[in-house]
């Protein structure tokens, strides 16, 4: 209820808070076979409604319980049908709900409403009574950092060919460093295992710019990928340092078995073709092997105040500021959830990597605007278009929840690692506690 994965967020929550209340009337009915609709197109010289059968719309009945839906795939199949012994304007691609016995429509898809019958209040649109930017904020303070070395290792391997990553960090860590000298020069092409991962290449030192930065997603279940990048290692005598920054990014949902894998299987560099298949290792990152986002490990680094090239420098940062709890809120820290208050943290402001709240780590976050294909947004059920696009171009998520299980009445603690160089301009102005409170 409280954390907002659009385009999903709000159809959902109406649905189900509809599907609760109906509840018992709907288990008291078996599977409804669909009933095909007339659509209405004129009216006749009794100004009576003339209609035909359409091939687009149907109702599913559960007792007063009635689903219309319209699952034309265009704007032209937009149609009002007769039910009974009423009229309902539908949409293509869009589903409504109505109480058979006094014509009520309970949720329209397109619209996104819900009228709840037990109190007659309508409940509108989006986040309904829920201002998502107006609810009460808590700024973070004191902002501070440190800069996480490149290809430290709190563990260190030596050289082996083409070491797979999950078999080294037993999935302890995200990150795994993989490093060797070359004296080649050319453009570099890194080929990865598996089908699901990101890197970031250094050479030198040097982070390669974002725009040469590859996420690997593919469906398919090939053993490698090959991913070339424009940056090209100049001719010269010096050795040149390479290491390369692999996230392992999780796993997918199906499909995982022995040909899954994470990391750096080769790294071709040059017209030469001279592959690179053995690469040292190293992990746990400095911050990590420190455990920085702890009361304790903070002690351990030197943060300095966050500079005003903060918001556009590449490399990998450690993040750290201050928040105390309303006083209102004061009670229940380290303890339950109040009734209807949920605490999140909006991280709007930032771009990829992990959050942590009082040692606690809160989840990886990757602020990546999102894309929309198509008028109806998955998952669709069958030929019914229960959800709409929403927000195209904005992040799928950016509140990320806080247990009050881990949070101080004063003093908690935010760190953030943030891992690349930024896609957008980082700003930490933005990033703050949010209070949310719903009453439905």
């Amino acid at each position: 209820f409280f954390l907002r994965h659009e385009p999903r967020y709000s159809v959902y929550r109406s649905f189900f808070q509809l599907l609760m209340e109906w509840e018992n009337v709907l288990l008291s009915f078996p599977p409804a076979d669909p009933i095909p609709l007339k659509a209405v197109t004129e009216v006749d010289g009794n100004n009576s409604f003339i209609g035909h059968d359409v091939k687009v719309a149907e109702a599913h009945e559960y007792g007063d319980f009635v689903f219309l839906s319209n699952y034309g795939e265009d704007s032209s199949c937009s149609c009002t049908v007769q039910y009974g012994p009423r009229y309902y304007h539908i949409p293509n691609h869009t589903v409504i709900a109505i109480n058979a016995s006094s014509g009520n429509v309970l949720l329209n898809t397109s619209s996104d409403n819900i009228v709840r019958e037990n109190d007659n209040r309508n409940i509108e649109n989006d986040n309904r009574n829920i201002d998502f930017e107006k609810q009460p904020r808590v700024l973070i303070r004191n902002w501070g950092f440190f800069k996480e070395p490149v290809a430290y290792g709190g563990i260190k391997n030596k050289p082996t060919e083409s070491p797979e990553q999950l078999n080294i960090t037993n999935n302890d860590s995200d990150y795994l460093w993989y490093s060797f000298n070359t004296t080649q020069f050319g453009s570099i092409s890194v080929e990865q295992f598996g089908y699901d991962g990101l890197y970031y290449i250094y050479v030198d030192g040097k982070l390669i710019p974002s725009d040469m930065m590859f996420s690997i997603n593919d469906n398919s279940m090939s053993q490698g990928y090959t991913r070339s990048t424009s940056r090209v290692l100049r001719k010269g005598a010096a050795p040149k340092k390479i290491d390369i920054l692999s996230v392992a990014m999780g796993l997918f949902n199906g499909g995982v078995g022995p040909q899954s894998g994470k990391g750096v299987k080769s790294v071709t560099i040059g017209s030469s073709n001279s592959t690179q298949t053995s690469f040292s290792t190293s992990w746990v990152l400095k911050g990590e092997a420190l455990r920085v986002y702890t009361s304790e490990g903070r002690k351990s680094v030197d943060w300095d105040p966050v500079p005003s090239t903060f918001s556009s420098e590449g490399g990998l940062f450690w993040v750290q500021g201050w928040f105390d709890l309303p006083d209102k809120l004061q009670a229940f820290a380290g303890g339950a959830q109040p009734n209807q208050t949920a605490i999140v943290i909006d991280l709007s402001g930032l771009n990829k990597g992990v959050a942590y709240v009082n040692g606690f780590n809160i989840g990886r976050y990757w602020l990546q605007p999102g894309s929309c294909e198509g008028d109806c947004a998955p998952p669709k059920h069958g030929r019914h278009c229960f959800m709409h696009w929403t927000d195209c171009g904005k992040p799928t998520q950016y509140l990320y929840h806080i247990p009050f299980e881990v949070l101080k009445s004063k003093g908690n603690t935010v760190t953030l690692f943030e891992e690349t160089e930024p896609a957008k301009s980082r700003d930490l102005a933005q990033v703050s506690v949010v209070i949310l409170h719903d009453h439905l």
